[in-house]
């Protein structure tokens, strides 16, 4: 059975890796206008994670990127939180995961 969520929901919500590591908040989700699908969510990344990501972010620059929306496993509405497919365990596997998702769709 799908759900529906309005994207008001979404926008704000915690991004949580599946190994709990945090990674930022919703700022954004974009559709793919011919079929209305989400095809990414637009993430602030937190101050760590932007560093690890060779994104600069501080007072007045956000760091964002656009996560696949196959990376997203799972929306809890009452925590308001994201739970990503996989587990982060370093950073440039995660970016590598990033990419190789992107060049998928």
């Amino acid at each position: 059975m799908k759900i529906l969520v309005r994207i008001e929901k979404i926008k704000g919500a915690k991004v949580v890796a599946k190994n709990g590591m945090m990674i930022g908040k919703v700022e954004d989700v974009n559709l793919d206008e011919n079929n209305w699908a989400v095809t990414t969510v637009d993430v602030r990344l937190e101050d760590n994670i932007a560093k690890l990501f060779g994104e600069k972010a501080g007072i007045g620059k956000k760091a964002i990127v656009p996560l696949p929306a196959n990376l997203v496993g799972a929306i809890n509405l009452a925590t308001d939180t994201i739970y990503l497919t996989d587990k982060i365990t370093d950073i440039e596997s995660f970016k590598a995961q990033i990419e190789t998702k992107r060049a998928i769709m």
